[in-house]
């Protein structure tokens, strides 16, 4: 359990350091100039937080077959989409008139996606890595 927790804080931390660069790109790009209140930095906050807790989709005892990862991943970012374009609407972060605005929040979230899915995947294996090491030494040690 509190490993479950201990990632989704690690996926938010992720999420909200790849979210302020699309942010900071996005309103560069479609609003220069800007001038930006507080409340969207609690907004984007908000958001990344909802967005870590799309790793509840991943929480089960059983090992998952690929086809089963596949779709998995695919209801991931599915959700993540929802709630991001959920929170652009009620925030009021994008424009939905300008198809190009549309097009780009999509492409910065499939590429936050790849990275947050990524660098998660990188550190699990990591940490599986470690412990295959640790218990082969135990187990070495035990045979002595």
């Amino acid at each position: 359990m509190w490993n479950k927790i201990k990632g989704i804080i690690q996926t938010c931390a992720y999420v909200v350091f790849g979210v302020e660069i699309a942010v900071a790109v996005f309103i560069s790009i479609f609003y220069p100039g800007a001038s930006l209140s507080v409340v969207l930095l609690w907004e984007i906050l908000a958001c990344s937080i909802v967005c870590a807790l799309g790793n509840l989709l991943w929480w089960t005892a059983r090992q998952l077959s690929k086809v089963e990862t596949m779709i998995r991943i695919f209801l991931h970012y599915l959700y993540i989409n929802v709630v991001v374009f959920g929170s652009a609407l009620m925030f009021d972060w994008i424009d939905y008139d300008r198809l190009v605005m549309v097009v780009s929040m999509f492409f910065m979230i499939l590429i936050i996606f790849i990275v947050v899915f990524s660098a998660i995947q990188c550190h699990d294996k990591k940490i599986s890595e470690l412990m295959n090491r640790s218990l082969k030494a135990y187990q070495e040690q035990e045979e002595e």
